[in-house]
């Protein structure tokens, strides 16, 4: 009756002590997270990786990040705009389109060399890439 009375809210006593004693739950959609993600070895690997990182750091060595990625242009709509009762239509191709994919080095500096390509890097093709990046 209360929180009628100051809030204009109608609120079931139910919900009420459900919140009180925390049992309030809602659908959500679930979070993957593998179990060994943030495990003790893990995280010894990752302090092990840093101090290893800081020593190269201090011994004034290049440190070179090298990445691949892969991207589709081909954009979708999840939403749209239609007249009450019709349907939001967007027509599209048949295919998505190829991929473009990059491959990159960067360095504290900044952008050390990248390469973007219709059609993915083959093994082959990444080592001829690394090995140009270290000549």
């Amino acid at each position: 009756m209360k929180v009628l009375a100051n809030f204009r809210k109608n609120v079931l006593t139910s919900i009420i002590g459900n919140y009180l004693e925390g049992r309030l739950s809602t659908i959500k959609q679930v979070h993957k997270q593998p179990i060994s993600m943030n495990s003790e070895e893990n995280k010894r690997k990752r302090a092990e990786y840093v101090t290893a990182l800081n020593r190269y750091i201090e011994l004034g060595e290049q440190i070179v990040w090298i990445d691949q990625t892969n991207f589709n242009l081909f954009c979708r709509r999840t939403r749209g705009r239609s007249r009450v009762g019709v349907r939001a239509v967007q027509h599209l191709p048949a295919e998505r389109g190829p991929n473009v994919y990059l491959i990159g080095a960067i360095s504290p500096v900044g952008v050390v060399t990248m390469e973007r390509r219709r059609g993915s890097f083959s093994s082959d093709s990444a080592n001829i890439w690394i090995t140009n990046l270290l000549q």
